[in-house]
């Protein structure tokens, strides 16, 4: 469903429920989060994520997919720089000399928690709404 299944007004009431689902969600260890994982916990491909610290639960990451198993189960759980945006940020922030390095303490230091979404407009704007409102420190929005 990539058209716009919701009129304005319903999404922007959406909103705030669809954060609490996200923020509630089981958190998921990120080495475990194979495509074949993902598929089995969702009720469809599309959706949000958000990674989170284990040790306090802060969020760090918003992110959104039409197709959640390729982007968590693969892309972010790769080495490969334009992939895992989640690992560079901790590249880059710890100092570490390496993505394996990093990759390796994302899998230590942090969870992810899933949320299915069907709606490609309300992906866009959760996304937004969500690392602002959690102050989501690897969200840069910085334009492609």
């Amino acid at each position: 469903m990539d058209a716009m299944a919701y009129t304005p007004a319903e999404t922007e009431a959406r909103l705030p429920s669809l954060l609490d689902a996200l923020r509630n969600a089981e958190p998921q260890e990120i080495r475990d989060l194979t495509p074949k994982r993902i598929v089995d916990l969702l009720t469809h491909e599309r959706g949000m994520y958000l990674f989170c610290r284990k040790e306090d639960g802060q969020a760090v990451y918003v992110g959104r997919s039409a197709i959640l198993p390729q982007r968590l189960g693969v892309n972010h759980r790769s080495t490969q720089e334009n992939q895992a945006v989640v690992t560079k940020a901790i590249r880059d922030n710890h100092k570490m000399a390496t993505m394996e390095e990093a990759r390796g303490y994302l899998y230590t230091h942090y969870v992810v928690r899933l949320l299915s979404e069907p709606d490609v407009v309300t992906r866009a704007l959760l996304e937004i709404y969500a690392a602002m409102h959690l102050k989501a420190e690897f969200n840069t929005f910085l334009e492609h």
